[in-house]
């Protein structure tokens, strides 16, 4: 019989920076999009007769990934050259909690070879590394040799008030650079350093995702 795996995100999840999100913990999707995938989820799980189960990654990167991590490293990518300091909204402290593309994939194959365990349930994906916005952005201020930093929340609440100005002059501050560096280097691409304001805002990505190594082996 067919198996359907439906691959949700785990920012259907309401933001909590104290506790990491389980899968019964308590909705409030943090963007557009994740608001119709809980939607979707319910659907799904609500068709008779249909055999399924819910993944819910946080944020992926690997392989393919233009949103997740990606925009971030474009991003850093511009500052090679200008010396200035890579600063982000908010602060370390921001959880960001991630899972390889990999990782994913072979959540998906593994729900496929074990249906009867997988049937009917909701299960988050996220590897052990409880990543923040300090370790995100360490690590791309290592491999660009760049300076990171934050504004800090005393700042950043101040840039909620005209949030859509401040998220387009800062993508405009990366979209120039980076067009430039593509056109020097003769490089034709899809990824790009645009990130959209849904997700500069201060929503933690704090996720558990030790139930599915734990109930399905």
């Amino acid at each position: 019989d067919p198996f359907y795996v439906e691959v949700s995100t785990a920012r259907v999840y309401a933001s909590n920076p104290r506790k990491a999100a389980d899968e019964g913990s308590q909705t409030g999707p943090q963007t557009v999009q994740a608001g119709y995938k809980l939607e979707g989820d319910k659907r799904v799980m609500g068709v008779e007769g249909l055999k399924a189960c819910i993944l819910r990654p946080a944020i992926v990167y690997g392989i393919g990934d233009r949103k997740g991590l990606m925009s971030r490293a474009v991003c850093a990518a511009t500052y090679v050259n200008t010396g200035e300091v890579m600063k982000f909204l908010w602060d370390g402290a921001l959880r960001m909690n991630t899972v390889h593309v990999e990782d994913v994939c072979g959540a998906v194959l593994h729900a496929g070879e074990n249906r009867e365990k997988f049937e009917g349930k909701v299960y988050n994906l996220a590897d052990a590394g409880d990543s923040d916005q300090q370790r995100v952005n360490g690590c791309l201020g290592e491999v660009f040799g760049v300076e990171v930093g934050f504004f800090g929340k005393l700042i950043s609440n101040v840039a909620r008030i005209n949030m859509d100005g401040v998220v387009e002059v800062a993508n405009d501050k990366h979209l120039q650079p980076w067009g430039k560096l593509c056109a020097e280097n003769n490089v034709d691409t899809v990824l790009s350093p645009f990130i959209h304001r849904e997700l500069l805002e201060n929503n933690h990505v704090h996720v558990d995702g030790s139930a599915i190594s734990r109930e399905t082996g």
